[in-house]
């Protein structure tokens, strides 16, 4: 496995939109590495490979889940009561990212 750089951080960091200081870089950058040992040690686990992978952490075979059913519906005029600005009907946010 190529070891990863404080230039592959900027550039990943880069494609999400997103800039740290040069610290904040080698910090992560540390987390990282350890993290990628603790995946090392993981896959020295024997008969790690003999289990299914999950994708929730219960069996839920026989869980009663709900169905997701919409029971109401509000109007528009109300979906817009507590709006502070509502624009051509749709509600004005703050800008988050620039």
């Amino acid at each position: 496995m190529p070891e990863l750089t404080k230039e592959d951080l900027k550039k990943y960091a880069n494609k999400l939109m997103f800039d740290m200081e040069d610290e904040e870089y080698e910090a992560l950058l540390d987390e990282f590495k350890i993290s990628l040992k603790h995946f090392e040690k993981m896959n020295e686990l024997d008969g790690l490979n003999d289990y299914e992978p999950m994708v929730f952490p219960f069996n839920n075979d026989d869980a009663a889940l709900r169905e997701d059913v919409a029971t109401s519906a509000i109007s528009v005029e109300e979906a817009f009561s507590n709006a502070k600005e509502v624009e051509n009907n749709e509600i004005r946010v703050p800008k988050v990212v620039e």
